[in-house]
């Protein structure tokens, strides 16, 4: 810490040189709080620039579940929380895929962050159209998913580049909390088919997800169970 000060208090060093990673770069991918509120503290500072894959320093802090930088980031009305990377994805994105659910209600009640010009697109999608919902979905988050749709501007029921909903990727998965979640809300088409024309109890049915079809036939959709066994 003692050199980066040292370096720092020369006003001829450049902290935003043009290279992969800016200093800023990897101190918000290594949670280095300390070394980030120095950073920020240079008037000459850029703290959104971004590194070889589009990312910025709050998509790195979000991806590696670094709560306390993306706190300090999102005090800046100089960073874009929308932001995307050469996959389309947000921080928001990046720290649902992960499982970072702190990180994710940080993002989600920027409210609290008077500095910042504008909210998280809850509803983003990367380039395969999957938004946040879609990827905790995926994995099973029921934590994450509940954030997500306790938000008033999240769509419960989007489409991926497959024609695939939330809730047809956790049926395919076979978690059953996260289905269970997505009927409670009642606010998602059980009967939908995909771009391959299977629905999410097909999806489940392949899976040989047996509780998961029950919750879905007894929601409505009975799609494909006929004469199939699970």
């Amino acid at each position: 810490m003692g050199i980066i000060k040292l370096l720092l208090a020369n006003r001829k060093v450049d902290p935003n040189i043009p290279a992969a990673n800016t200093p800023l770069h990897w101190a918000a991918d290594h949670g280095e709080e300390a070394v980030v509120k120095l950073l920020l503290q240079r008037n000459d500072i850029k703290p959104d620039l971004p590194d070889a894959l589009y990312r910025t320093p709050l998509a790195r802090a979000a991806l590696h579940g670094h709560g306390d930088v993306v706190n300090l980031l999102l005090q800046r009305r100089d960073v874009n929380l929308n932001s995307y990377d050469e996959a389309g994805r947000t921080p928001l994105i990046s720290a649902v895929m992960n499982n970072h659910k702190s990180v994710a209600a940080y993002l989600l009640t920027t409210s609290f962050y008077p500095a910042s010009p504008t909210e998280v697109d809850a509803n983003r999608a990367d380039t395969a159209g999957k938004t946040s919902l879609h990827w905790s979905a995926s994995l099973g988050n029921e934590d994450i998913v509940k954030l997500l749709l306790a938000q008033d501007d999240v769509d419960p029921d989007p489409v991926d580049i497959s024609g695939r909903t939330p809730l047809s990727r956790a049926a395919e998965n076979g978690h059953v909390g996260v289905v269970e979640i997505f009927l409670a809300a009642g606010e998602v088409n059980t009967c939908l088919s995909d771009n391959a024309g299977m629905t999410p109890v097909e999806w489940a049915l392949r899976g040989r997800h047996g509780n998961v079809v029950v919750l879905l036939q007894r929601a409505g959709d009975s799609s494909g169970v006929r004469g199939k066994g699970v």
